[in-house]
């Protein structure tokens, strides 16, 4: 070790190309915070030596075993170096320490690409060839940038130049041999600020080049579309569909999939990681499983789910007649309205669909067989609520004989976190989204069937409530705990979660395995905060699913909403506030007990004075917007008895 650089060289003789019409380097940049080499890094690397004689792996960090062993398949030399100043940091090492000019200059071409996308979605030795056979060139990119007249957060000049996209670059001679080459490495600052790092490295780098004299190209030139330089579009995002379906981009930028919808919405309607993958999957033989395993490793679903629009509506009408494999819908049923309500949404039963009901209440299986002949019925007096329970109940099945399980919690006394609204509503919502009708039911399964990687199907939350739950408590200590492994990175909030939902049976076996585990068997009351990671741990993601018509009855909610906000007839603090005043209502009527919402005692407290304050206004203002009004329908009496209420509550949970 030297400099703190680990070097490897791999014993193994590795497969050269067979025709070495040019002698070609790969250096390979290659980053993980946890040191994994997935399958798609194998994959592009596999493919790149079609075109390379030689790759090198500079590996910014540290790598496992295991990973070094899969790099070593491919790479004949391995660094690993310390963790900074990014690519830009791991090449200028390269030129300058890792390896000497004598070497690198042995060779005709020099090919730099990284582990930031994924690829290449077509054969990478068509696009050499083809490069070979353009115009001339000194150096080349897979993509290019357009001049803009914005300026780049970091660098002193004025606007931002056209530049190649340094994530795919090949030198060729005479320029790799040019002692200015070496030169622009040796000099070049490195930081381990992004915007900086940009400046001094990608967008530098092009037009450095270019004034020494040197021509460059483009594999998929899309300058011409970038007419406005007041817009400063990149390619790689925001045109991301034309590039893999008109231009036949080998690559596609993994940090698409976790843009935020802001980012995302600026030049698009946020279309074009939905739209990409399903070009990827029918016009291409790449297999997206590769980039659905590195997401689900790397990033929590919800950072990258929405641009994958893993959302469907699903028609209740009419359904493909093709056979559908065996499902079972497991239905908590304590109330003779839900009956009613469950009946009406499942009029029937798909021919390769079973229902089991579970009821505490022996007298309503008269009314259960009666709305439900076939159905059987499992009657469990001292079963606890939850999904965890739900869960058990299969235990007790041959849940062997099927593919998909739908779990349909009754939601009967637990009100919305938000607005409340009634548990027939409530009700009707999830099984108006989840059993819908034998044709639903088969296209629901079809979904699954049609995503491999799909885990579990959700019903949506309606904007006006939330009947999903939220933790209260520490999930990233609970999945220690239980030995459920998370992603790298997590949302920075914590997301919602269903107490129904469609699931296949690799899901439904995993979480059994956690709750029947006889050393530390999974807390009941966290599964359903845990089951969306159990899903993920085992190479599944989850989706939405909503029915047609229930999907209209959501968007208008959700245009409600928008136009208010947008033409300022609902001002957004006052919603949220009122949203809280009806958690405190719900508690103070009885409807759900202190523990079943997500309001704190500090956001109480909070509330509490802020009802004193606007007493105080609304004597001095009567002309108080009636907005105002609507949401502080509750006197600081009625919230200080909840608070002391929620207060006791929270003690009580923490002795225990």
């Amino acid at each position: 070790m030297a400099g703190g650089v680990w070097e490897f060289s791999t014993s193994q003789k590795l497969e050269l190309p067979k025709e070495k019409k040019l002698r070609r380097l790969g250096v390979f940049v290659f980053y993980d915070p946890q040191g994994v080499v997935d399958d798609y890094v194998v994959f592009l690397l596999a493919s790149m030596r079609k075109v390379c004689t030689e790759i090198v792996t500079v590996c910014n960090g540290f790598l496992t075993e295991e990973g070094h062993d899969r790099l070593s398949q491919w790479s004949e030399t391995i660094f690993c170096r310390e963790n900074t100043g990014m690519d830009a940091g791991a090449l200028k090492d390269f030129f300058t320490n890792l390896r000497s000019r004598e070497y690198w200059n042995t060779f005709d071409e020099l090919v730099w690409f990284n582990d930031t996308c994924y690829g290449p979605l077509v054969p990478i030795d068509k696009v050499f060839e083809e490069m070979k056979q353009r115009e001339p060139c000194d150096f080349w990119g897979i993509t290019i940038h357009a001049r803009a007249n914005a300026k780049w957060s970091g660098s002193k000049q004025p606007g931002i130049a056209e530049h190649l996209q340094s994530y795919f670059i090949v030198i060729r001679q005479p320029l790799l041999q040019d002692e200015r080459f070496y030169l622009f490495w040796k000099d070049m600052k490195i930081s381990d600020n992004f915007n900086l790092t940009v400046s001094n490295y990608e967008l530098s780098l092009t037009k450095t080049f270019a004034s020494w004299g040197y021509i460059y190209a483009v594999f998929c030139d899309t300058r011409k579309l970038d007419t406005n330089p007041n817009c400063v579009c990149n390619p790689t995002a925001d045109a991301m569909y034309r590039l893999v379906s008109q231009y036949h981009c080998p690559f596609v930028k993994r940090k698409n999939f976790i843009r935020t919808n802001a980012e995302a919405t600026v030049f698009t309607n946020g279309e074009q990681v939905m739209r990409s993958m399903s070009y990827i999957r029918s016009h291409t033989t790449y297999d997206t499983a590769l980039i659905y395993r590195n997401l689900m490793r790397l990033y929590d679903q919800e950072l990258w789910k929405g641009n994958l629009c893993l959302n469907f509506t699903l028609p209740s009408e009419y359904s493909a007649n093709d056979p559908t494999p065996p499902a079972l819908i497991l239905a908590e049923l304590d109330h003779e309205d839900s009956i009613h309500e469950l009946s009406e949404s499942l009029c029937s039963l798909s021919e390769s669909c079973d229902l089991n009901v579970i009821t505490r209440r022996t007298e309503l299986i008269p009314t259960i067989k009666k709305f439900f002949p076939s159905c059987n019925i499992t009657v469990s007096s001292n079963r606890p609520q939850g999904l965890a329970s739900l869960f058990l109940v299969l235990n007790q099945i041959e849940t062997d004989k099927y593919k998909y399980f739908c779990i349909l919690q009754e939601m009967w006394g637990n009100p919305s976190n938000g607005l409340h609204i009634s548990e027939s509503s409530i009700r009707f919502s999830m099984y108006g989204n989840l059993v819908a009708g034998p044709h639903f039911i088969r296209n629901v399964i079809h979904t699954f069937e049609s995503e491999p990687l799909l885990g579990i199907l959700n019903p949506p939350i309606f904007p006006q409530s939330r009947s999903a739950m939220v933790a209260h408590f520490n999930l990233k200590q609970a999945a220690k705990d239980y030995g459920i492994p998370l992603p790298q990175r997590l949302c920075d909030y914590e997301a919602f979660c269903q107490p129904s939902l469609w699931c296949r049976k690799e899901v439904v076996l995993a979480a059994l395995e956690k709750l029947n585990d006889q050393t530390s068997p999974l807390d009941p009351g966290v599964l359903e905060h845990l089951l969306c990671y159990i899903a993920l741990s085992s190479g599944y993601s989850c989706g939405e699913v909503k029915e047609s018509r229930q999907a209209a009855c959501l968007q208008e909610s959700q245009r409600w909403l928008i136009n208010g906000f947008y033409s300022g007839n609902i001002d957004l603090n006052l919603f949220q506030k009122r949203q809280k005043f009806q958690a405190v209502a719900a508690i103070r009527s009885g409807k759900c007990k202190p523990g079943e919402t997500n309001i704190t005692p500090s956001a109480l407290r909070k509330l509490l004075w802020e009802t004193v304050i606007y007493w105080f206004e609304k004597k001095l203002n009567p002309h108080i917007s009636s907005s105002k009004k609507d949401t502080y329908f509750l006197g600081a009496r009625d919230v200080y008895d909840v608070y002391r209420r929620v207060e006791k509550a929270r003690r009580h949970s923490s002795e225990k």
